[in-house]
């Protein structure tokens, strides 16, 4: 079986200012940041995963850091995990970016996103563990449920949560979970 268990980062500087950022070595993980992220981490302890990969954008960094005691391994930065491209919105407020699509506003597009994340899970195996973010984490999601953008809204990827993909069975597991589901613990342990 491979299994990815997809993290998202803990609550940061640019979450609580309220700003978009793409930047790789800026807005840090908040005290409560790096707490959510450590009580998260204390699930995985005792799992055995055969990979560990981050994102390179410092809060993921920094969340995959404390993962890395609870789990002792040390995390690969794999650049297919970053946040979304901002554009020219990169380290702007929330409230300055226009309405319409990903492309009319200069993002990166959801199909650049959705692709360089299926290629990383194709890519990977065994079970693996990824630090990333929000609307990664989404997309990847989103492509496995055969759903688009505009129907993965609702799908809530809060901080500090797990999802986790099945991508033999290409089956999603889990979304946005606060701690480690049972069944999923007990799937990583059997595994291993």
């Amino acid at each position: 079986m491979a299994l990815i268990v997809l993290v998202r980062h803990g609550e940061s500087e640019a979450n609580v200012k309220g700003i978009l950022s793409h930047s790789y070595n800026i807005y840090p993980l908040t005290e409560h940041g790096k707490e959510e992220i450590r009580k998260l981490a204390e699930d995985f302890s005792g799992v055995i995963f055969d990979s560990f990969y981050s994102s390179p954008v410092l809060r993921a960094r920094q969340s995959a850091e404390i993962i890395s005691a609870a789990i002792k391994m040390e995390a690969s930065i794999d650049e297919r995990l970053r946040e979304s491209s901002m554009g020219a919105y990169n380290n702007s407020p929330h409230f300055e970016l226009p309405k319409g699509g990903r492309e009319e506003k200069g993002l990166e597009s959801w199909a650049s996103i959705e692709r360089r994340m299926r290629n990383f899970s194709e890519e990977v195996s065994g079970n693996v563990i990824a630090v990333s973010h929000q609307i990664t984490i989404r997309a990847i999601i989103a492509s496995y449920l055969n759903i688009g953008e505009p129907e993965s809204y609702g799908i809530d990827i809060g901080r500090a949560t797990i999802s986790a993909i099945d991508t033999d069975r290409k089956k999603v597991l889990c979304v946005g979970a606060r701690r480690l589901p049972e069944r999923l613990s007990n799937i990583l342990r059997e595994s291993a």
